[in-house]
């Protein structure tokens, strides 16, 4: 079992200014406290959230290595927007991911990348869910000669003012079958789905849906609701995320793959205590894993 937390990226980079870094760090003073309070809670996972396609891996390198020397694995949240037409090699598609790729085998034994699907104001739903799909076999097919241990997570999103392939559970499971390859399962967000059902948006509550994408996740990011049913926020009860029904869902298909916490501290009030509210979520998702 794997319990992992996002960090936002700004939190790990090196041009980020100490104090604007502590924002994304629980308030810890720096980011090996915070992965010490971390790993003593039983995390053994990192999110990069995000890593973008032309990022300077030299402003992560430390907080890479940092990571890696905790004993603990990280997972990378991707994006599609911005990646190369061409090359000879996957990192010639996503170059900030070169030395990661060179890397991670000697830490853990595959890099798991969650990613959204195209997105647009402008051009069609199915448009997007065509390139999405051409991007996705485009990267398998290097990711498969040059034999990576690397799996792409497509994440479910809520629906916006944007055109998503991906706002709802049908969305993502038709591009994942139509790709239908080994490198490419699902990323559940779990928040994301609940906000869509408590604003009555489109989303599947039928159970065979259901259990065709559980069946087919393999990696996931949870966060609560707030009052105002605002996503990322604690999940220190339940009404802010049913996480033991979620986790049963997950159970009940095997599901190995790690839970990751994706928290976005600047949406919470001044007042928070934002190491306690972690800490409560930390427990609960641990309590709800074990059971």
């Amino acid at each position: 079992m794997k319990l992992g937390v996002s960090i936002q990226s700004t939190g790990l980079r090196r041009d980020a200014g100490l104090e604007e870094r502590k924002k994304y760090l629980a308030g810890f003073k720096d980011l090996q406290e915070y992965l010490k309070f971390l790993k003593s809670n039983g995390i053994n996972s990192i999110e990069i959230r995000k890593y973008k396609v032309q990022d300077a891996f030299e402003d992560f390198q430390k907080a890479v290595e940092a990571i890696w020397e905790k004993d603990m694995e990280i997972t990378i949240h991707g994006e599609v927007a911005g990646s190369p037409s061409s090359g000879k090699w996957f990192s010639d598609f996503y170059p900030s991911l070169l030395p990661i790729l060179e890397q991670f085998g000697s830490y853990q034994p595959k890099l798991i990348i969650p990613i959204h699907a195209y997105q647009s104001t402008s051009l069609e739903t199915s448009v997007l869910k065509e390139d999405t799909i051409n991007l996705f076999n485009k990267w398998i097919s290097f990711i498969q000669s040059e034999e990576l241990n690397v799996n792409f997570a497509l994440e479910n999103n809520r629906q916006k003012s944007v055109n998503d392939p991906c706002d709802h559970l049908e969305g993502v499971l038709e591009i994942v079958n139509e790709v239908n390859s080994p490198h490419l399962g699902i990323c559940w967000d779990m928040g994301h789905y609940r906000s869509n059902l408590t604003h009555d948006l489109k989303d599947s509550k039928n159970g065979n849906v259901q259990d065709a994408f559980f069946d087919k996740v393999v990696h996931t990011h949870i966060h609560g609701l707030n009052e105002q049913r605002v996503t990322h926020f604690p999940i220190g009860d339940h009404g802010s995320l049913p996480l033991e029904e979620y986790v049963s869902a997950l159970k009940r298909v095997d599901y190995n793959g790690v839970y990751n916490l994706e928290f976005s501290f600047g949406r919470w009030a001044e007042e928070v205590d934002v190491q306690r509210e972690l800490s409560r979520s930390i427990e609960r998702l641990n309590h709800a894993v074990e059971a």
